[in-house]
């Protein structure tokens, strides 16, 4: 019997995504405390960029079909549902334009 992913085991990989773009955002703010050259216009974009590619990566994999991922054994995971793909989509989306936005307004400004 193959123990494929459910749901249940989705959801959880999910959830270690999300926890994963978490702490990146945390570490990239406690670097810029001790280092007053990493401004948060960069901890804002770097955080976007994560979020926009962790969603990428996860929408990619659980809304595919394990054989269109090369298993040679025929078996396939249990894709999530398509309306749980298009929701990593848009909120990675929305993290992604949040933190360039941030990143755009929060630079430097020429004083002339």
């Amino acid at each position: 019997m193959n123990d494929l992913p459910g749901r249940a085991d989705n959801l959880s990989y999910l959830q270690w995504g999300v926890i994963s773009a978490v702490l990146t955002t945390l570490v990239l703010i406690l670097l810029s405390v001790r280092n007053p050259r990493l401004m948060w216009r960069d901890v804002a974009f770097a955080a976007g960029t994560a979020s926009a590619v962790n969603g990428a990566w996860l929408a990619f994999f659980f809304g595919t079909q394990i054989s269109d991922l090369g298993d040679d054994s025929g078996t396939m995971y249990d894709p999530m549902p398509t309306a749980t793909v298009r929701s990593i989509a848009i909120w990675c989306a929305a993290a992604a334009v949040i933190g360039l936005v941030t990143a755009w307004f929060s630079r430097p400004r020429l004083r002339l």
